[in-house]
């Protein structure tokens, strides 16, 4: 499949739920080598609207914005996008937003809702999806990777993008609706003999599987 119908297919239904204030999660799943990291984010070098090769991120993202810039010509109250950036690594919640290199784990808490977030995880206001591949490119700088016998840049931890969409239809003060989009980009199964993996990477395989 080429990334925009992976993106039609996969992803364009989740981001027109989160418009509607729904949250949503799409996963990339497979084995070491499969395509995972491609699909979701393609080539970092990717960042034009016009390279078919960029990912379920991006596409997303644009979409969202599509949305934004079509309310604004209607002259109707628009969107507040908010976009974070973290990884799983080892059981522990780094920040790949931050702008500086992870440091300690981060807590999972519940807010005044009851809903499970990550405590004191950058959160960024993004208008343009300049903003969002410069978010990513720093972020995937950041990613814990490492080359096996299965994939010579094997992601060794999980990473969570997500887009919080705030709506206000009303023209309060307060958004009338919120829906968030996870996309998650799993590290891939491996079979540690086939990955030949010691060491550290045996031990972030366990993690993994």
């Amino acid at each position: 499949s080429t990334q925009v119908e992976c993106f039609k297919e996969a992803a364009l239904p989740l981001v027109e739920h989160v418009l509607q204030g729904f949250n949503a999660t799409c996963f990339a799943y497979g084995q070491t080598g499969s395509g995972k990291t491609h699909s979701m984010f393609g080539p970092l070098a990717a960042s034009d609207q016009q390279n078919e090769n960029r990912g379920l991120v991006f596409r997303a993202t644009e979409a969202i914005f599509d949305e934004k810039a079509q309310l604004a010509k209607d002259r109707r109250p628009g969107l507040t996008c908010k976009v974070s950036f973290c990884e799983l690594y080892l059981d522990q919640i780094r920040d790949l937003a931050g702008g500086k290199y992870p440091g300690t784990s981060l807590e999972l808490a519940e807010d005044v809702n009851g809903a499970v977030i990550v405590k004191d995880l950058t959160q960024v206001t993004v208008n343009t999806i300049q903003e969002v591949h410069g978010i990513v490119r720093a972020g995937l700088a950041l990613r814990q990777t490492a080359s096996t016998a299965s994939n010579d840049v094997s992601s060794r931890s999980h990473t969570i993008f997500s887009i919080t969409v705030s709506r206000n239809d009303d023209g309060g003060s307060s958004a009338s609706l919120v829906g968030r989009l996870d996309l998650v980009d799993l590290a891939g199964s491996e079979r540690l003999k086939k990955s030949e993996s010691t060491g550290d990477r045996a031990r972030e395989a366990m993690h993994i599987n």
